[in-house]
């Protein structure tokens, strides 16, 4: 593919710069690098001149001050920008000794084959890191792989790119049984029936009969907060002739557009497919999300859209820090080639990956095709490539999407890779938003129903790795306050779907083997009363565990304060066990409105031990209806703790 929408810098500064370390596999995945020729005079008048690779270095008056002048900050803080006073504060000593301590050139350019560049002076000390690519008909293309940031989401290069994964998928994966071929036997309640006509496609809504063999898309998408068009009781019928394509929100339309071109006459939408003033379809179909999602022929994921009305076929608009340029490179067969030069691009996360419900929606795919807002991306249960941008190596660190997609890839993991990957899911999910939060659960309840875990699921957490995912914790900042616990209720206080907190769990839950530590607790019973009797993963109306352990009785000072503030780690358990007193380390899983403000408030509380091991961890809870249930409020911590001090065992019921 071809991509030319930038114009790339190229001036008598930079093209002294010849790229003379080919790219090739290195021993510890190092980078290629090579010097800069120029000296401190030479980039001082490049930055004059305006070249971009030297306005890349901090402003720093090379000549006009003396070395040990240049030392002071009195002296180099008024040539500064905001962002290289940041970059100074953190090292400014470092760099100085690196300009003035290594000779008259210090300077160099590092370049790896997964796409990542720096500046850097000699050191090593990285001063920008950049994007680099180079085209696909320069001779540097035969040592570099990745192709520049395509700008044109729609363009003939990209359908022909998604078209050619899409028959490699067929016709390679799928014969050699690394890949499904999925044609729904289950189709879902009802389709978008999308008929070839003159123009604009023909579009109705069609009831597929049950066991009817169909191909169809899913849409995964945001809502956004207007223009949303739903199918209601009252549109049924009329919809069930036509839907006019016009009157579409514009992601819609995009979808339509990409299911011609792939050859798909079916997509599902979830706004126009379920009657959304039907409060029992709704639940019966959420219910069946493993079916919609996990037999559909592709989901197209509308990734960089925030809203419905915003598409994500448009032009691309990306903001750059600095103009991009491109540099000599001598390929390894000795011919000469240009490597380019683009600032390294930190997306925010793209709006479908902070949705909670999308979650889901993408590990329930056999094949998704990723919009984001940065490249096309396709993957199936074999294979993971883009038009354009960042190989699939770096999208972990730039996109925040999970790697697992669909339900055959279950088959290649072990059941602690399975334990892992359904803890990761749950982190990930807890950091999405939901406009509706008594959908906690209910976003989530595909998932279990994909993994089927031995030993069962209940309100979030599997009963596999049961009692120590009950240790969940707050993934927040030392001194920010969580948020106040939400009053309706929507899952046990054991369960982080009671909060709207991000979360994660302690390492030691998933490591293997589990030698090193002593679980100290048992799960005895647990028992969940879903709301709908068809939809058992999600919402709850009453739920409890009873668990067996010892336990500490102690009075919680969690409003202490220390000199930078309210500390949320740092809040005081005094427990008293047996003979002997101690210090443990709280922390709130929710602010509680009917606590005391003071900064000597406490509350007593029960600390219930877990697992020892490194560190000693627990919960802490508080009494319920006079002693007969305890819920938890938080959990604590400690380096030492006298746990054969602790009393019990002694069993109790968790609500």
């Amino acid at each position: 593919m071809d991509f030319r929408p930038l114009e790339w810098h190229s001036c008598r500064h930079c093209q002294r710069i010849l790229l003379d370390d080919p790219l090739v596999e290195k021993e510890d995945n190092a980078y290629s690098g090579t010097s800069l020729p120029h000296t401190i005079a030479d980039a001082y008048q490049a930055r004059k001149d305006g070249c971009p690779v030297f306005l890349l270095f901090p402003k720093i008056p090379f000549y006009e001050y003396s070395f040990l002048q240049s030392l002071y900050p009195s002296t180099w803080k008024p040539w500064l920008s905001p962002m290289s006073s940041s970059r100074l504060k953190q090292g400014a000593s470092h760099i100085f000794h690196t300009l003035f301590g290594h000779g008259d050139r210090p300077f160099h350019i590092g370049y790896h084959l997964d796409g990542q560049g720096y500046l850097a002076a000699r050191s090593g000390l990285p001063l920008e890191r950049m994007f680099v690519s180079c085209l696909a008909d320069n001779p540097a293309a035969q040592d570099h792989n990745v192709r520049p940031i395509s700008f044109e989401p729609s363009s003939e290069a990209v359908f022909g790119f998604l078209e050619e994964q899409l028959d490699q998928c067929l016709n390679v994966h799928v014969p050699a049984g690394s890949c499904q071929f999925q044609t729904g036997s289950r189709p879902p309640r009802r389709l978008l029936h999308i008929q070839r006509e003159a123009g604009q496609p023909h579009l109705k809504l069609v009831e597929p009969t049950e066991g009817a063999l169909l191909k169809w898309c899913a849409l995964s998408y945001c809502w956004g907060d207007e223009g949303m068009p739903i199918t209601t009781r009252a549109s049924l019928q009329s919809r069930l002739t036509r839907v006019e394509f016009d009157e579409l929100p514009r992601t819609f339309r995009d979808s339509i557009l990409i299911c011609q071109r792939l050859n798909v006459s079916y997509i599902w939408i979830d706004s126009l497919c379920i009657v959304q003033d039907d409060e029992e379809e709704k639940m019966h179909d959420v219910a069946r999300m493993p079916d919609v999602y996990g037999q559909a022929f592709i989901t197209l994921s509308a990734s960089s859209a925030s809203g419905v009305n915003e598409g994500f076929l448009h032009k691309r608009d990306i903001t750059m820090r600095f103009p991009p340029f491109s540099l000599r490179y001598r390929c390894k067969d000795g011919a000469e080639g240009r490597m380019l030069f683009q600032p390294e691009l930190y997306p925010e996360r793209d709006p479908v990956n902070r949705r909670g419900w999308t979650l889901q929606e993408r590990v329930l795919s056999p094949r998704l095709i990723d919009f984001s807002s940065l490249q096309v991306q396709w993957r199936c249960q074999t294979t993971k490539s883009c038009d354009s941008g960042y190989p699939p190596s770096e999208w972990k660190w730039y996109f925040h999407a999970t790697d697992y997609v669909g339900s055959t890839s279950l088959r290649h993991m072990s059941t602690d890779d399975v334990a892992r990957m359904c803890n990761t899911l749950v982190e990930d999910y807890s950091a999405r938003q939901l406009t509706f939060p008594e959908d906690k659960l209910v976003a989530f309840s595909a998932i279990p129903t994909l993994f089927n875990r031995d030993g069962g699921y209940y309100a979030g957490l599997w009963a596999a790795d049961f009692p120590l995912n009950l240790t969940w914790a707050l993934n927040v900042m030392p001194g920010v306050r969580p948020r106040v616990r939400p009053r309706k209720y929507r899952a046990p206080s054991w369960s982080w779907a009671a909060l709207d907190e991000v979360i994660f769990f302690p390492s030691f839950i998933s490591l293997r083997p589990r030698d090193y530590c002593k679980v100290h607790a048992d799960v005895l019973e647990c028992e969940i009363k879903p709301l709908h009797p068809d939809a058992p993963f999600g919402a709850i109306s009453s739920a409890h565990l009873i668990i067996r352990g010892r336990f500490a009785q102690a009075k919680w000072y969690f409003n202490l304060q220390t000199d930078g503030g309210y500390s949320q780690v740092s809040l005081a358990v005094r427990y008293r066990a047996k003979n002997s007193r101690g210090l443990l380390e709280g922390h709130q899983d929710a602010t509680e409105e009917d606590w005391p403000s003071t900064p000597e408030a406490h509350v007593d509380v029960l600390c219930l031990l877990i697992v020892e091991g490194r560190n000693a961890t627990g919960l802490l809870l508080m009494s319920e209806d006079s002693g007969a249930s305890f819920r938890r409020v938080g959990y604590w911590e400690a380096e030492m703790a006298d746990v054969a001090e602790f009393a019990g065992p002694h069993s109790m019921r968790l609500v």
